[in-house]
């Protein structure tokens, strides 16, 4: 996955759908590539959210995650649930890792190479986002810091949230949390003249 195929996807699909100037949001990689579209489509966009991404994501690719002799549905739980809140509800924390236990060989691989190699490459190059844009993350996730996103946010122009309480996978694993500090954005977003 690089930050190239990763932006053609997303563009053709908004274009299938006929969709004109939506919002767009996403979480992890998602939020990486949301700050690429807002910087370089901003006018494609009415507004832009990103959770949990930054511009330093580096440290997250490791190659033997797709090796034979590692079983990615048992490793990959492991090597996620400390991005975690401790305060989540344990049934959402659980339902997080089993999905995380559900990918197909290689998949989380191709993730990290974009969201540690390709992506850390790109971000530092972009410019300011040519749409309204919010960066959210989690005060628990390690993987993309709070001032990774503050960074973003600065470097782009946007608003920036630290959500208390919450880790890498803020709609996952805390649902009625996150729902606390989405709510008033969306609201923000509704009134954008």
């Amino acid at each position: 996955m690089t930050t190239d195929l990763y932006v053609k996807w997303v563009r053709h699909f908004i274009q299938l759908l006929g969709i004109e100037r939506p919002v767009i949001m996403g979480s992890s990689m998602a939020g990486a590539i949301t700050l690429y579209l807002a910087a370089e489509y901003g006018e494609e966009f009415s507004a832009a959210i990103s959770l949990e991404g930054g511009f330093d994501t580096s440290g997250r690719y490791v190659p033997w995650t797709n090796h034979p002799k590692v079983h990615a549905g048992h490793f990959l739980q492991s090597w996620v649930s400390g991005l975690m809140a401790p305060h989540s509800p344990e049934d959402m924390k659980r339902l997080t890792l089993w999905q995380y236990a559900q990918g197909g060989p290689g998949v989380y691989q191709g993730d990290t190479y974009f969201y540690s190699v390709d992506w850390p490459n790109v971000a530092g190059r972009l410019g300011r986002a040519k749409c309204p844009l919010w960066v959210l993350t989690g005060e628990y996730d390690y993987s993309c810091t709070p001032d990774s996103g503050r960074k973003a946010a600065k470097a782009l122009g946007g608003l920036f949230i630290e959500m208390a309480n919450i880790g890498h996978f803020p709609m996952s694993e805390n649902p009625a949390l996150f729902l606390e500090y989405i709510h008033p954005v969306l609201d923000q977003i509704l009134h954008l003249k």
